[in-house]
C-alpha cells in the first residue's frame, strides 16, 4: 500500500488528485523477454515481464485499478571492434599423463550483434606444444 488517507478526516472528497510515487528497481533483475516458437503462437516457451498496478479502493470497498507493463533492458555492453580472446590449457590423458598444451585464439569482428547479422570470427589453434592430435574443432551458439 503506497498511501492511505487518515481515517480521522474520513474518505477523500470528490476532486482531482495527483499522488506521486517512485521505487528503486533492484540492479540484478533480468531483462524483459518473451520467447516463443515461430509455429506456435498460443503459449510462450519463456517469459519475463514486469508490471506496476495502481489501485483505488472506494469507501464501499469497490476497486478501480490500472496495470502498466514495464520493459526492462539490460545495461548496454560497450561496443568493441576486433575483440580477441586467448586461452592456453594443459592437456593430460588418463588424468595424469602430461601431453603438453594447446592454445586457442578467437577473434571476432565486434562484440555487439543484432538478429539477422553476420557474426564473423577467426579461430587459430596452436597445437605445436602438444603431443596429442586434434580430432575436431566445433562451434556452438
Amino acid at each position: 500500500m503506497c498511501y492511505t488517507f487518515n481515517p480521522q478526516f474520513g474518505p477523500l472528497p470528490p476532486g482531482d488528485y495527483t499522488i506521486p510515487f517512485e521505487f528503486d528497481l533492484p540492479a540484478n533483475l533480468p531483462a524483459s523477454i518473451m520467447f516463443q516458437k515461430k509455429d506456435n503462437f498460443e503459449k510462450p516457451k519463456a517469459i519475463i515481464k514486469y508490471s506496476v498496478t495502481a489501485r483505488i479502493i472506494n469507501h464501499d470497498k469497490t476497486q478501480l485499478q490500472y496495470k502498466q507493463m514495464l520493459v526492462l533492458h539490460e545495461p548496454p555492453v560497450a561496443f568493441q571492434e576486433n575483440t580477441n580472446l586467448q586461452q592456453k590449457v594443459g592437456i593430460t590423458v588418463c588424468c595424469c599423463c602430461d601431453k603438453g598444451s594447446t592454445a586457442l585464439n578467437v577473434q571476432f569482428n565486434k562484440n555487439v550483434f543484432y538478429g539477422n547479422e553476420i557474426c564473423a570470427a577467426n579461430v587459430a589453434v596452436d597445437n605445436h606444444e602438444c603431443k596429442s592430435k586434434i580430432n575436431s574443432v566445433s562451434f556452438e551458439l
